[in-house]
């Protein structure tokens, strides 16, 4: 036992030590100040210690930071952990004084097929019409909100297609990964027929499209194995309450073949299926059927 608490003392004394390298402000030390605070909230410390973990790590002027922090807060509280502490927390770091969108828009979609899919989803000769109907949709909705941020990971296909676009009409577009760029990339792009779609997602990187990352490490943390979610719901969730945590009108627009039940747990079917849940919001489906968008969206 006595050398089990050593152990973790050296563990959290070196990553203190690294903390203190990074410089502060910088994004990096923004994000490793709200993991420790995340570390403190799991590891049952004080409760005004892990207030002041968070109030310290998050910049109150920064909506991405206090909105990702939220939307963590609340799938524990969802989970009935530390409920009465995430209620404390997301009230002391208020709102952002940095003006918010007047409204955020999900994207979510079918990846491209792969070659050989069996059953015809979303083709290659599918993604000019996708394009034209998410650029005619995304710029109507900009126009009558009068400025949206849109929310969608980075997979190969309805994902990139959608930072593409937001970049082409000067919509800002925030990429939610998972887990790290590195390893994102290395999971998700397997086969020469993804390095096309590789390498857009890297150009994406590159041009510093502005991203949130869920985790460090790929798969779920210990405290939710065996909760019988995966990580894909989980991001799902994860994005689903970052859109609802910013406070204004929130709508799902899903490339969406309409199966309720798709090829794995955390797709575009379960995106749909918690966004209705939700109650609050308006969900549009841009609908796939053989490999072509049908004559009317449902």
């Amino acid at each position: 036992m006595v050398l089990a608490n050593n152990r973790a003392t050296q563990e959290q004394r070196t990553e203190a030590l690294s903390l203190t390298r990074l410089p502060v402000g910088t994004n990096d030390r923004i994000w490793a100040d709200i993991a420790n605070a995340d570390r403190l909230f799991i590891t049952n410390a004080k409760e005004a210690r892990v207030l002041r973990a968070y109030k310290d790590a998050v910049p109150p002027t920064e909506l991405r930071f206090v909105s990702a922090v939220k939307a963590q807060l609340e799938l524990w509280a969802r989970l009935g952990i530390r409920t009465t502490l995430v209620e404390d927390i997301i009230k002391e770091l208020g709102s952002p004084s940095g003006d918010p969108p007047r409204a955020v828009v999900i994207l979510a979609g079918h990846s491209i097929d792969e070659p050989g899919r069996g059953q015809i989803r979303f083709p290659g000769t599918a993604v000019p019409d996708v394009t034209e109907r998410l650029r005619d949709k995304l710029a109507k909705l900009n126009k009558s909100a009068g400025g949206i941020r849109v929310l969608s990971s980075a997979a190969p296909g309805t994902d990139i297609i959608c930072h593409e676009l937001c970049r082409e009409l000067g919509i800002k577009s925030i990429i939610c990964l998972p887990t790290r760029v590195d390893s994102y990339s290395t999971n998700t792009f397997k086969g020469d027929h993804l390095d096309d779609w590789r390498g857009r997602f890297l150009a994406l990187i590159d041009a510093d499209v502005e991203r949130l990352q869920l985790s460090d490490t790929p798969g779920l943390p210990k405290w939710l194995q065996g909760t019988g979610t995966n990580e894909w719901e989980r991001g799902n969730n994860w994005v689903l309450q970052l859109a609802l945590s910013v406070g204004t009108p929130v709508s799902l627009i899903a490339v969406w073949d309409g199966k309720d039940i798709g090829d794995a747990r955390g797709g575009t079917a379960h995106m749909v299926q918690i966004a209705r849940a939700a109650g609050t919001v308006v969900v549009d489906v841009i609908r796939l059927k053989d490999g072509a968008i049908m004559a009317a969206a449902s």
